[in-house]
């Protein structure tokens, strides 16, 4: 875990760079956020979070999701983990794909003119 606070203009910064490296890639990447960073992106009172709980929904895009993350954490200069897959076992081990609390899912549309 990193030791330094994503703040809500932070985040949506590194998902606008993940979804323009798709973009560029012409891939489709979606994620569902979970935990302290939905509550993050939905309500005013909290403020920061220490990283961004997240699972893949696109599992044939996981490798190209991770390689967008890595790519925003160096633009950004964000720690190397501030995109956490681990929710997705917890998931799994629990038999389900979605959760009825705290979940936000981001999704890149690629647009064409």
């Amino acid at each position: 875990m990193s030791l330094s606070k994503l703040d809500t203009e932070t985040i949506v910064r590194a998902f606008e760079v993940m979804g323009a490296y798709l973009r560029d890639r012409n891939l489709i990447g979606e994620i569902a956020v979970y935990g302290g960073t939905a509550i993050l992106l939905q309500f005013p009172w909290r403020t920061a979070t220490d990283d961004v709980d997240a699972v893949f929904s696109r599992g044939d895009a996981e490798a190209s999701m991770k390689d967008a993350a890595a790519y925003a954490a160096t633009l950004l200069r964000l720690p190397d983990d501030w995109l956490n897959n681990a929710s997705a076992a917890l998931l799994l081990s629990r038999n389900r794909t979605t959760s009825s609390c705290c979940r936000v899912t981001i999704r890149v549309e690629i647009v064409r003119d």
